[in-house]
């Protein structure tokens, strides 16, 4: 009975039967690619423990980041890699905002042109692109509108990367973390290289396109012998350096408590707002009064960052509040991750 269903399908259906057996060989390939990158270079999934670098899935959007404040902390504790990073981060941000100050429009386009989504690495939103999304041309569009809030913020002391994701609209976690991936990619392909060597895992000799490179502070393209997953060669992150959509935000949260504590809370300009003899307000009142204004707090950020000197500068001093994710938060971020049931 069976053998005479199969026969009719395939007379009366032959097109649709196809279709049906190309939609299931493209479902198989799905489920072969959508597996951690330790299963593609150890042969099997490794716990995160056991590991140093960050086990991502090889399919779909990985909603982990890159934290320039993991790497900040890091380097403060003497983390050579994380010094390396800040360094090629200070430099290019220092360039940036030179350019700014001398409105030099084909500087500021060379700089951010090399800013796009970097190929290989597979975190963030639409890490199944290879190419993602992109985010020079965003952050060019951004900084333009800027120019003149960027250079009074440099006059004010404010040299610090992070005037750009705190300050300017347009910019979060997501293109904070491929900006920041862009410019220290010459340490995180030095990182997995020597991993692939000591680890023996197969690589390709490929060329790696918008390399900056801190002395000359230009764009290169390098060669790398980079480890080979799902065919494709990939980029690896020290696991100490990635965060969570909800941590990237408690770090501006808390950059935001910094500033209301201590330059908002007794601000004069305030004082018909205080209560009962008091000479603050509250940060509930406060946000009742951005509320009944309509304003939104990177407009407020702003305002204070060009009122009082390098605000931004001293908070980068002060990073106890930010702290990396345990071996089992970063497994959490796997959706592919084989989960062990008790």
């Amino acid at each position: 009975m069976l053998t005479f269903f199969n026969k009719n399908i395939k007379q009366c259906y032959p097109r649709e039967l196809s279709l049906f057996m190309r939609l299931l060989h493209k479902f198989n390939y799905f489920i072969m690619l959508n597996y951690t990158i330790s299963e593609g270079l150890y042969g099997s999934q490794q716990s995160q423990k056991d590991i140093n670098f960050f086990d991502r899935c090889t399919y779909g959007d990985v909603t982990a980041f890159f934290d320039y404040a993991l790497i900040l902390k890091s380097s403060q504790a003497g983390d050579l890699m994380a010094k390396a990073m800040k360094e090629s981060v200070k430099a290019f941000t220092a360039e940036l905002y030179t350019a700014s100050v001398n409105m030099d429009i084909n500087r500021i386009d060379y700089l951010l042109n090399g800013l796009g989504e970097t190929r290989h690495t597979g975190i963030g939103y639409s890490s199944g692109e290879d190419d993602g999304n992109g985010v020079g041309k965003i952050l060019s569009e951004s900084l333009k509108d800027g120019l003149i809030f960027m250079n009074q913020a440099i006059a004010k002391g404010n040299y610090s990367y992070f005037t750009i994701p705190f300050a300017l609209d347009n910019i979060r976690h997501d293109r904070s973390s491929d900006i920041i991936t862009a410019l220290t990619k010459k340490m995180l392909i030095d990182y997995t290289e020597k991993l692939a060597v000591s680890e023996k895992w197969t690589t390709k000799l490929i060329t790696v396109k918008n390399v900056y490179e801190v002395n000359s502070k230009k764009w290169t393209s390098i060669q790398a012998n980079l480890p080979i997953v799902n065919g494709k060669p990939v980029i690896l992150f020290p696991k100490r350096f990635i965060n969570t959509v909800s941590h990237l935000d408690s770090i501006f949260r808390s950059f935001r408590r910094f500033l209301f504590d201590r330059y908002i809370k007794h601000d004069i300009k305030y004082a018909a707002y205080w209560q009962d003899g008091k000479d603050f307000i509250t940060l509930k009142q406060f946000r009742e009064i951005l509320k009944s204004q309509g304003t939104n707090y990177k407009s407020v950020i702003r305002d204070y960052v060009l009122q009082d000197y390098a605000i931004i500068d001293q908070f980068e001093s002060n990073l106890d509040n930010v702290s990396s994710l345990t071996d089992d938060e970063l497994e959490m971020l796997q959706h592919c991750r084989i989960r062990q049931v008790a």
